[in-house]
C-alpha cells in the first residue's frame, strides 16, 4: 500500500498521474515569462520534466494514451482519405478508413507527448499575441499568411523543444538520473544556439529572456551572453532535482545540494556591485550624444485612406515640435514611419518627406526613422529570389521589373546621404519565406515560392549608420532585439550606441510588447551600451548599460522622451567572443549523442542472462 507521504512524491506522482507533472511543469514555464511577476519560477520549471524522465517512471513500452489518441487518430483518418486509401487498400474500404486501433508505443515515444504537451503549454500560453495579427489583417492573404506563421510558432516550436528531451530520453537507460539530467543542459544550450542561427528561427522563449526584467541577477551576462543566464537556470533546476531525489536517501546530501542551489541563484546578486561599479573601464563614457524619441501611436492596422503618409508624418511633425527643440539633436522614429514604400534616387525629393526637411535644415538635427525602401532589377538582371514582380513606366512605356524590397532604417541628415540599414533578422513567414533560397529551383519550374508572401530582401552584410559627428550607430529593428550575436558583432564594428526601432502596435495591449521590450535590457547589459528604444506604440524607454530603464512610455499614448545619453567604445567579452557557451553546448552534446549510440550497441551485443538456477 502507498503512503500518504510516497503519494505527495513528485516521483510517485510521475508514475501515477504524469500528465499533472506535465501540466504544473508547462504553467510554471509559462509564469516565469513578462509580464507575470512570478519570473522565479523558471529556477524549478524543470524539475517535474526530470523527474519525468527518469529511468523506470515510464515503461520501455506502453500503450498509447487517451490524451494524444484522439489528436492521432484524427490525423491519420484525414491522411487515409486524403491518400485515397479507400479505394487502393482492401483493410480501409469504405466505413473502415475511419477505424484506428490503439498501439503499443515505445517509451521515448510516449515521454515525447509528455514533453511536447509541456512545452505547447508554455508557447500558448506566452505567444498567444501571435495570432492578433491575423485578426487585423488587412485582407484574406495576409490573415492566412499571418495565422499559419502564429501557428508555427506555437505548434513547431514545441516540437523543436522536445528534441533535446529525446536525446536525454536516449542516455537514461545508461546512465544514472543525476547524470542524464545533467546532460539535459548540454542538450538544451545547444537547442537554443543553433534555434538562433537558422531560417525558422523563434528564440523568443529563450531561457534568459525569463529574467529580463531583473538586471541585478543577469550582469554577467556581459561575459557569457543570454545563454549563459539559460545555463545558471538550467543549473539550479539540476541542483534542485538531485537534491530532492537525495533527500529520500540521505537527508544531509540532500541538503548540501539544496543549499549549493540556491547559492548558485544568489551568486549573481553578489556580482551585481562590483560589475555595476561606474569606475569599471566598461563603464566609462566617452561622450554623450542628444536623443528625442517620438512614440506616435498609430494604429497600424488603420487603412490608408485613414491615414495618409503625410498625415502621418504630420502628426510626427506636430510631436516633434511640441517641445522646443535644440540643436544637434538626433530624432528617431520608429519602424516603418515612412509608411510609403521609397527607393534611393526618390528618398531626397517629392513632397511627402518635405516637413521632416523642413526640421532637419531649420534646427540643425538629424532624423533616423524606419521605412521600407526598394531596389528594382530590370529582366537583364538576375533579381533575387525575394524580388517581387512591378511594372514601371520607362520612356511612357509600362515594363516588367522585379522589385526587392527592405525593412530599413534611415537617417535623414543634411548631407543628404541615402545610406539606409537594412533589416538582417527577418520573422519567418511573416517577412520571408523559411529557406528562400533554397527553393530557387522551383522557378525553372514555374513556381515563384515567393510570390503572395511578399518576402523582404535581407542585406548581404552588416553596416553602421554613422550619425551626429560620425558617431557609429548600431540599428535594431524590432524582431533583431531577439538575437544576442547579431547586436554584438555591430558592437565589435565600433557602434557605440543602439538604436532600437519597433513597432508593437500588431500585437495589440497583449504580453508580446512586454516581452519584446525585455530583451532590450539584455542586450543593453551585453553590449554595455545604452539603448534608445522608441516604438510606434507599446514601450518606448531608455535603457542604460547596466540595463536600468528610465522614461518608460505607456501603451496607447503619444509620448515624446528627450535623454542624454552616454557613448561607450569598451567592448565586453561577450562583444569579443559571441555565444561560444552555445558552441560548446553544440560540440558536447555531439560526443554525447556519440557515446549514447556506442553504449546502445553495446548493450545490444551483451549475451541475455540464463536461467536462474
Amino acid at each position: 500500500m502507498v503512503s500518504s507521504k510516497e503519494k505527495l512524491s513528485l516521483f510517485s506522482l510521475a508514475k501515477r498521474r504524469p500528465y499533472r507533472l506535465v501540466l504544473v511543469s508547462g504553467i510554471l514555464l509559462a509564469a516565469s515569462f513578462p509580464p507575470s511577476p512570478l519570473n522565479f519560477f523558471i529556477y524549478v520549471a524543470f524539475m517535474p520534466l526530470m523527474v519525468l524522465f527518469e529511468k523506470g517512471i515510464v515503461a520501455d513500452h506502453a500503450i498509447e494514451d487517451g490524451i494524444f489518441l484522439p489528436f492521432k487518430r484524427i490525423v491519420i483518418v484525414l491522411w487515409r482519405l486524403l491518400s485515397m486509401q479507400f479505394l487502393w487498400r482492401k483493410n480501409f474500404r469504405w466505413s473502415a478508413v475511419m477505424h484506428y486501433e490503439t498501439h503499443e508505443i515505445s517509451g521515448n515515444a510516449q515521454l515525447f507527448r509528455y514533453s511536447y504537451a509541456t512545452f505547447f503549454i508554455w508557447n500558448a500560453l506566452c505567444c498567444y499575441w501571435l495570432m492578433l495579427t491575423a485578426l487585423g489583417a488587412s485582407n484574406i492573404t495576409e490573415g492566412m499568411v499571418n495565422a499559419v506563421a502564429g501557428v508555427l510558432a506555437i505548434a513547431l516550436n514545441p516540437l523543436l523543444m522536445a528534441v533535446p528531451l529525446q536525446f536525454q530520453a536516449r542516455l537514461r537507460r545508461f546512465l544514472a538520473p543525476e547524470w542524464a539530467s545533467l546532460a539535459l543542459i548540454v542538450f538544451w544550450l545547444a537547442f537554443e544556439y543553433l534555434h538562433l542561427n537558422w531560417e525558422l528561427s523563434w528564440p523568443w522563449l529563450t531561457l534568459g529572456n525569463a529574467m529580463s526584467y531583473h538586471p541585478a541577477l543577469i550582469q554577467y551576462a556581459e561575459y557569457t551572453g543570454v545563454l549563459g543566464i539559460s545555463a545558471q537556470i538550467l543549473l539550479v533546476n539540476w541542483l534542485a532535482y538531485v537534491g530532492l531525489r537525495w533527500l529520500h536517501r540521505k537527508v544531509v546530501v540532500g541538503g548540501i545540494l539544496l543549499t549549493l542551489a540556491v547559492g548558485v541563484f544568489a551568486f549573481p546578486l553578489l556580482l551585481n556591485g562590483p560589475l555595476t561599479d561606474p569606475a569599471r573601464p566598461a563603464l566609462q563614457a566617452i561622450g554623450q550624444l542628444k536623443v528625442r524619441m517620438i512614440q506616435p501611436n498609430v494604429d497600424p492596422y488603420a487603412k490608408g485612406d485613414e491615414l495618409t503618409p503625410e498625415q502621418r508624418i504630420s502628426r510626427y511633425t506636430r510631436i516633434i515640435l511640441s517641445q522646443p527643440l535644440d540643436s544637434h539633436r538626433i530624432i528617431i522614429l520608429p519602424e516603418k514611419a515612412i509608411a510609403q514604400p521609397l527607393e534611393p534616387r526618390t528618398m531626397l525629393k517629392g513632397r511627402m518627406l518635405s516637413p521632416l526637411w523642413d526640421i532637419v535644415d531649420s534646427f540643425q538635427v538629424e532624423i533616423l526613422t524606419g521605412l521600407e525602401d526598394f531596389e528594382d532589377f530590370d529582366d537583364t538582371i538576375e533579381a533575387p529570389i525575394s524580388a517581387r514582380e512591378n511594372y514601371r513606366l520607362v520612356d511612357g512605356k509600362r515594363q516588367l521589373v522585379y522589385s526587392d524590397h527592405y525593412n530599413s532604417a534611415w537617417i535623414i541628415n543634411a548631407s543628404r546621404s541615402t545610406q539606409v540599414y537594412r533589416k538582417g533578422r527577418l520573422v519567418p513567414m511573416v517577412e520571408r519565406v523559411p529557406f528562400l533560397r533554397g527553393l530557387r529551383w522551383l522557378k525553372f519550374l514555374r513556381i515563384d515560392p515567393a510570390k503572395g508572401m511578399l518576402s523582404y530582401g535581407r542585406p548581404d552584410s552588416l553596416i553602421l549608420l554613422p550619425t551626429l559627428d560620425s558617431i557609429p550607430t548600431n540599428v535594431l529593428i524590432c524582431y533583431e532585439s531577439a538575437f544576442g550575436d547579431h547586436t554584438r558583432q555591430k558592437t565589435a564594428m565600433g557602434a557605440q550606441w543602439i538604436a532600437m526601432i519597433t513597432n508593437d502596435g500588431w500585437w495589440r495591449q497583449s504580453s508580446g510588447y512586454i516581452q519584446h521590450a525585455g530583451m532590450s535590457i539584455i542586450r543593453a547589459i551585453e553590449n554595455r551600451r545604452t539603448l534608445a528604444r522608441c516604438a510606434n506604440n507599446g514601450r518606448s524607454m531608455i535603457v542604460d548599460a547596466t540595463g536600468q530603464t528610465s522614461q518608460v512610455s505607456d501603451w496607447g499614448t503619444e509620448a515624446l522622451i528627450d535623454a542624454d545619453i552616454p557613448l561607450y567604445d569598451y567592448q565586453t567579452y561577450y562583444v569579443r567572443n559571441g555565444d561560444y557557451i552555445g558552441v560548446i553546448a553544440c560540440w558536447l552534446s555531439a560526443v554525447l549523442i556519440a557515446i549514447s549510440w556506442v553504449l546502445r550497441l553495446l548493450s545490444k551485443k551483451k549475451p541475455p542472462l540464463g536461467p536462474i538456477a
